[in-house]
């Protein structure tokens, strides 16, 4: 079974926190299970350490060309296995409950498992428990180790913003002929995996697994959009993900319009918010009427796509 799986580790100006990682991967080694290092040439010299450390490890080591979402889907074209997972530099596995999301893969003929990553104590960086898997956890928990219903993919990605629903790729083993199809896109910046989201999860099946797997490790990014490039954006996929959905935009005409009204409001109150809030912020006059309008038009947009004859 664990030999049908890969573990790709993309890594770019990682150099001293390889020797660790690799050590992490060690019980999954001793498992049968492959790993493969996507390394991209980095001024620290990660590729060099990289290489040496696959070679001791009888891993593979492939060079790729720089940015994020290149590499990953260079990685993936390399992985001869049905199944992957992407395990970057300090996302560690906790336990063998990937492989546990692999056997419900193959039994459910699923593209997708994913589960909540593991929160990491004592970090200073932003806690995974705000991120839609977690915030959503008790609706997807329902579906444990079963087929989660697209419908409700769809409603709750709609509602995630420009953060994915599926989490981390470490707490995601995915069908390697899935991604090899439709893969990660390169026009969103770092938010490459929430587009692939929003273009794929109608037409996937997924498994959600209840339990923790990996941890994830918050890396510094700057994004190439400003907040109302990314707004329209999510606007445009949300809108593709629900045609994708209905089939026909002349479907679901007053779906449109709450949406619309949903993301105009998440969108001033974000706006409001600022890139460093104040503690309090939404307490104002003005703010608090956006969070009140945008809560409204969410519950909205959630009974009516319920409830809609919408194709299941």
């Amino acid at each position: 079974m664990s030999q049908k799986l890969t573990i790709l580790v993309p890594a770019y100006q990682d150099a001293k926190a390889l020797a660790n990682h690799s050590k992490s991967l060690g019980f999954l080694r001793d498992l049968n299970v492959r790993i493969v290092w996507v390394v991209s040439p980095s001024p620290d010299g990660t590729e060099v350490i990289a290489r040496r450390i696959a070679d001791s490890a009888g891993d593979l080591f492939c060079l790729s060309a720089k940015g994020l979402y290149q590499s990953w889907n260079f990685g993936i074209t390399q992985v001869n296995t049905p199944f992957f997972a992407i395990s970057s530099i300090g996302d560690t596995y906790i336990n063998d409950g990937v492989l546990r999301m692999l056997d419900l893969l193959i039994r459910h003929g699923a593209d997708i498992c994913f589960s909540p990553p593991q929160a990491m104590t004592g970090s200073s960086s932003p806690s995974v428990t705000d991120w839609p898997v977690h915030r959503f956890r008790r609706r997807l928990g329902c579906f444990h180790c079963n087929i989660v219903p697209a419908r409700l993919l769809v409603l709750l990605q709609l509602q995630s913003g420009l953060d994915s629903l599926l989490g981390s790729w470490a707490s995601i083993v995915g069908r390697s002929e899935t991604l090899r199809r439709n893969p990660f896109p390169l026009e969103y910046g770092h938010h490459g995996d929430t587009a692939w989201c929003f273009q794929s999860l109608p037409r996937l099946r997924c498994v959600f697994y209840d339990r923790e797997v990996a941890t994830f490790k918050f890396h510094c990014t700057s994004s190439l959009f400003t907040s109302l490039q990314l707004f329209k954006q999510y606007r445009i996929l949300g809108h593709q993900m629900l045609q994708m959905y209905t089939q026909t935009t002349s479907q679901t005409p007053s779906f449109s319009y709450v949406w619309r009204k949903y993301f105009v409001f998440l969108h001033l109150l974000n706006k409001g918010r600022g890139k460093k809030p104040h503690r309090g912020w939404w307490l104002s006059w003005t703010n608090w009427k956006y969070r009140c309008l945008r809560d409204f038009f969410s519950t909205c947009a959630s009974f009516y796509f319920f409830f809609a004859r919408f194709p299941r």
